[in-house]
């Protein structure tokens, strides 16, 4: 069983982002999460999520560095008052850690 990484966007007022994970039943389909919901039905382990005046992630990727593969994804922020875009954007890298079961 693979697993892998989805990103998901949520409209609210302003655009919520999350990445989660489901793992691959077979190369065919089948994804769930770790307790086995499927994604059709809403399933997925969260991996990172937008939070109070972040919006993000956005735009990821995974790249293979010498330490290992690394998750880069891009977040915006909002005013925490008014809730308008702020005209900031950072990347962020993260390394990622698999655990595989059989």
């Amino acid at each position: 069983m693979g697993q892998m990484l989805l990103g998901n966007v949520q409209y609210l007022q302003h655009p919520r982002r999350k990445i989660v994970k489901l793992s691959i039943l077979s190369p065919n389909g089948g994804f769930v999460d770790k307790s086995g919901v499927a994604l059709t039905s809403g399933g997925g382990t969260l991996v990172l999520a937008s939070s109070g005046n972040v919006i993000g992630p956005g735009g990821q990727d995974v790249m293979l560095d010498s330490d290992g593969p690394i998750l880069i994804y891009r977040r915006s922020f909002i005013h925490e008052f008014t809730m308008q875009p702020l005209d900031q954007t950072c990347y962020r890298l993260l390394h990622i850690l698999w655990k595989f079961r059989a």
